[in-house]
């Protein structure tokens, strides 16, 4: 009992996964129409995550929100306040504003008709699978692509030669 809960209090008081069991998430398949990651929707309570076992990284934000990193396979999950899924992301490629994570695999993201995405895609083939961007932005450090689709935005972080460094998700209208 005493060992469970210094586990806890070293993993962060607010950690809900400190008791999930530590397993091999599955494969985290992007599902457009239904909105979901792995079979876990868009506005899903934090308690539906469980099917990819205790995070290896659990991040505290304001309030009840925070996000759990699982290393393998390169997957960050966000909850807002009410503690439902609202943000996905995917690092296909170094990147220094995603978090730190030992151990941490770069992504592959596959979508339910088999579509794998690399860091090898190039923003030539995202404009050709997925159509025109809705906005983009272009800097030294990046360029970013937003796509919607089905009622999800796709973010697409490119480096400045072209190449998909990062895959993020959310639902185009904000959740109440």
């Amino acid at each position: 009992m005493l060992r469970t809960l210094l586990k806890h209090l070293s993993r962060g008081s607010l950690d809900p996964t400190f008791d999930w069991p530590a397993v091999t998430p599955p494969a985290a398949v992007i599902h457009l129409q239904a909105r979901s990651i792995g079979g876990l929707r868009f506005g899903d309570p934090i308690d539906e995550a469980r099917r990819f076992g205790r995070a290896d990284h659990f991040i505290p934000h304001e309030g009840k929100a925070c996000s759990l990193v699982y290393a393998k396979p390169g997957l960050l999950l966000q909850f807002d306040e009410k503690r439902r899924l609202s943000y996905c992301s995917f690092p296909l490629a170094a990147d220094p504003y995603f978090p730190k994570c030992p151990g941490l695999v770069y992504a592959t993201p596959v979508f339910s008709d088999g579509l794998r995405l690399t860091s090898a895609t190039t923003e030539a083939e995202i404009c050709a699978l997925f159509g025109k961007p809705k906005s983009e932005d272009r800097d030294e450090e990046e360029i970013i692509l937003n796509i919607e689709r089905d009622g999800l935005t796709l973010e697409f972080e490119l480096t400045p030669a072209g190449h998909l460094k990062m895959l993020n998700l959310f639902p185009t209208v904000e959740m109440k």
